[in-house]
């Protein structure tokens, strides 16, 4: 009895290890984002609105899609106030001269000055909407 429980352990160790191997390979499979996208967004005391795609869309490349960015790069000239997705979320503020990296799902920017005009350069990485993990 002793011996088959030994074996019985054996193999729900090997399943437990196999189950966090899939998991892993799982959540982590998505890291190369397809479409990528850049953007010099000039600011001032009135709001400024960019579409994450714009750019691409408008220069006619390979891609020609908006999409929702996983990884976004932020750089500002001046201290500005950002907004991602809607006019009226969560106001987050981007330090001049320093990088800042968001890796969630967004699909828009809405920046404004802080008390000087500047330019926010934003670079994005990111998959179809359809294609976007929901935390619904």
């Amino acid at each position: 009895m002793v011996k088959n429980m030994s074996v019985l352990n054996y193999i729900v160790e090997k399943l437990k290890s196999g189950i966090i191997t899939f998991i892993n390979a799982v959540t982590l499979a998505n890291r190369d984002y397809p479409y990528e996208d850049r953007a010099e967004i000039s600011f001032t005391d009135v709001v400024s609105h960019y579409v994450v795609g714009t750019n691409n869309l408008n220069a006619h490349g390979s891609q020609r899609k908006l999409f929702v960015s996983k990884s976004t790069l932020l750089y500002a000239t001046q201290d500005c106030y950002v907004r991602f997705n809607h006019s009226v979320n969560v106001q987050n503020r981007i330090l001049k001269d320093t990088w800042y990296t968001f890796e969630s799902n967004i699909s828009e920017i809405f920046v404004v000055r802080v008390t000087t005009s500047g330019t926010l350069y934003a670079y994005f990485e990111g998959v179809l909407p359809q294609e976007q993990r929901s935390a619904e």
